[in-house]
């Protein structure tokens, strides 16, 4: 979607947005091929640590779903 020219200047008081605040995590995706799960970086780099750490949620999607990408970002803190 390409950015749009507004009239005025950001008024979150309009309560007509949506902010989410940012988080400093990485980018993972994970391909779910069969009963292959794949974590991967940005640049398709593997992220072995993450191995079956949610390999039961991922199997859950896969079933739910089929074969998938799901993609997202990674962080860890309390908040």
């Amino acid at each position: 979607m390409l950015a749009v020219k507004m009239n005025k200047s950001f008024d979150k008081a309009a309560g007509n947005w949506i902010v989410e605040t940012k988080r400093n995590g990485i980018r993972v995706s994970v391909i779910l091929n069969n009963d292959t799960i794949m974590n991967t970086s940005r640049e398709g780099n593997p992220f072995k640590y993450l191995s079956a750490r949610f390999d039961a949620d991922l199997r859950s999607i896969r079933k739910d779903y089929g074969d998938c990408v799901v993609d997202g970002e990674l962080y860890a803190g309390s908040f």
